[in-house]
């Protein structure tokens, strides 16, 4: 005959289920602490390595002289100045100097030599003092470099006639300004 009370639940219903909850729970602790153990013998072979390496590179340092480091700092500084001229370069707002000589060279009419030109690519202004054989070679210059798409604009500065050799020519200086790239 079996008893039965109203204030408890058997022991045998919930007895299984809580041993069961214990397993699974000390499982779970035991694999959790065998991960824990795996990964703290990679970190200790991975320390070893690492400071392996870094007693390795202090007895390198220590060989260094000290004109090396020197001689290292000086080639780092050359390189950053060569490095902010190169920036400084690529920051002009005019076209390269090869490229104007290049349009300087269709644009000048036979009877036009050029004296000089002056290129300043930081501004993209040019100045050029050239010579011609008579005012339709200026005049023939000017408007080929007014119609010349690179340029924003052309302005004859200076204009002067010149004797020698009992030949007339006109010495002229220009400058040039460049649409911005």
């Amino acid at each position: 005959m079996k008893l039965s009370t109203n204030f408890a639940d058997p022991v045998d219903r919930w007895i299984c289920s809580a041993t069961l909850s214990i397993w699974i729970v000390a499982l779970f602790l035991a694999g959790g602490n065998i991960w824990i153990a795996i990964d703290t013998q990679l970190m200790d072979r991975q320390n070893n390595a690492l400071m392996g390496q870094q007693e390795s590179l202090q007895i390198e340092l220590e060989k260094l002289s000290r004109s090396d480091i020197q001689s290292s700092l000086a080639n780092i500084i050359s390189l950053k100045e060569k490095i902010q001229l190169a920036s400084q370069l690529s920051k002009g707002t005019g076209i390269y100097p090869t490229t104007l000589l290049h349009h300087l060279e269709g644009t000048l009419p036979p009877n036009v030599l050029l004296e000089s030109v002056s290129y300043k690519q930081e501004t993209g202004t040019a100045a050029i003092i050239a010579r011609a054989i008579g005012q339709r070679g200026v005049t023939k210059f000017l408007s080929k470099l007014e119609k010349n798409p690179l340029l924003k604009y052309v302005e004859l500065k200076k204009q002067q006639r010149l004797r020698t050799e009992g030949k007339t020519t006109i010495r002229f200086e220009l400058q040039l300004g460049e649409k911005p790239r």
